[in-house]
């Protein structure tokens, strides 16, 4: 039996995704087999692919050939043995920096994200990366209060729009840059928006706001802790969120999972309002 992965061999753009079949193997001990039902396209995926961390000593720093994709959703199909607290037929996430391009997953089980099997795919693998970004910017590093200000910069992509969504429901009073064109999308947060092709930020900010600032939140970049336990406790509280309608990620773009270059095409465009996805064909 046979499965397909997105592989690169080379670094590049995105035509050097290419799909490759692998065999299915049973899962080693410590190990599932996920049969993965979405997986997030985003900003590191890019990096990694043109080669731009290797030597940067980050996570995403990796040598060829590899899969890409740094966050899954799926369900545990077999196990392997010495695994606990898992079983065939469970949702899980996991976080993987690389690896998630694939149709069938082979994970650590110590590794493991719980998902609630009531949630959508599409929207809940966003929340694997681009959600817990967000939020542990805000309550993990920044620990913000309802009425402090808060300036969003990048607010359109995947974490700038989470972060816009959490913000909004922290009690924060926002202001976040983006082109004219999205600022509808900010209003709706309750964002005030800056143009950042036309205006000066600085300017506006000392405008509104003479004694500055509370926090500068920048959704383009990746912030991360490093001790577990206040991932398992971030990510309960965003699938909390979720399934009882507090936030409701932006899908930009849905694509199969085999099409990873159509959708990093799409995503390197810069016309890419929230997150784009893949999923398995039957939830297209």
């Amino acid at each position: 039996m046979k499965y397909k992965s997105i592989l690169v061999t080379r670094h590049g753009g995105p035509e050097v995704l290419q799909i490759v079949e692998k065999d299915l193997r049973p899962p080693a001990a410590g190990e599932v087999c996920i049969k993965v039902l979405g997986a997030a396209v985003s900003r590191p995926d890019v990096t990694v692919r043109r080669g731009e961390a290797l030597y940067s000593g980050t996570p995403l720093a990796q040598k060829l050939p590899f899969t890409p994709g740094y966050a899954v959703i799926g369900d545990v199909e077999t196990v392997g043995a010495d695994v606990r607290g898992v079983a065939a037929g469970d949702r899980v996430g996991a976080l993987t920096v690389t690896g998630g391009y694939t149709e069938v997953l082979y994970w650590r089980s110590d590794r493991l994200i719980p998902v609630p099997n009531s949630l959508n795919p599409a929207e809940a693998v966003t929340l694997i990366l681009n959600y817990i970004v967000a939020y542990q910017a805000l309550h993990r590093s920044a620990k913000v209060k309802a009425g402090e200000k808060a300036l969003i910069i990048g607010a359109i992509g995947g974490i700038g729009t989470a972060l816009l969504q959490l913000s909004q429901l922290a009690g924060l009073k926002m202001y976040a840059i983006a082109s004219k064109s999205k600022h509808f999308i900010l209003v709706q947060y309750g964002a005030t928006p800056i143009d950042y092709r036309t205006q000066d930020f600085v300017e506006v900010i000392r405008g509104f706001e003479s004694e500055g600032l509370d926090v500068v939140l920048d959704g383009t970049s990746t912030y991360f802790l490093g001790n577990r336990k206040p991932y398992l406790e971030d990510w309960t509280a965003l699938f909390k969120l979720l399934e009882v309608g507090k936030i409701k990620p932006i899908i930009a773009a849905k694509f199969s999972i085999l099409e990873a270059r159509e959708a990093n095409e799409l995503l390197e465009s810069g016309q890419v309002t929230g997150n784009i996805v893949l999923l398995a064909p039957e939830l297209l």
